[in-house]
């Protein structure tokens, strides 16, 4: 984040301030335009894209790794319970997070 700050500083100095001076949520953009406003939002979203998407790999392989282990230490009625119990704690801690919003 520090050096997405010492950029976005950089351009702030090289670009000439045409429009109304607004900043965008989360962002220090004053003295950029709309325009670099928005192509900074963006690349700051393509960054949490590919952090998101670099987490839901590892997350995926987390349960690759898992199931194979549990496959090979627990008789099939144990892995069906174990999916089972996994199946219904996910659905309740779901159902507990949407009732708190």
């Amino acid at each position: 984040m520090k050096l997405t700050g010492a950029v976005l500083g950089t351009i702030a100095h090289q670009l000439p301030c045409c429009g109304p001076r607004r900043s965008l949520p989360g962002l220090h953009l004053r003295g950029l335009d709309n325009d670099a406003q928005l192509l900074a939002k963006r690349d700051q979203l393509r960054g949490q894209l590919a952090v998101a998407r670099r987490l839901e790999w590892d997350v995926q392989l987390l349960r690759q790794r898992v199931t194979s282990s549990l496959e090979r230490y627990l008789s099939d009625d144990e892995l069906a319970d174990c999916r089972h119990f996994v199946h219904d704690k996910a659905k309740l801690i779901v159902g507990t997070r949407r009732s708190e919003k």
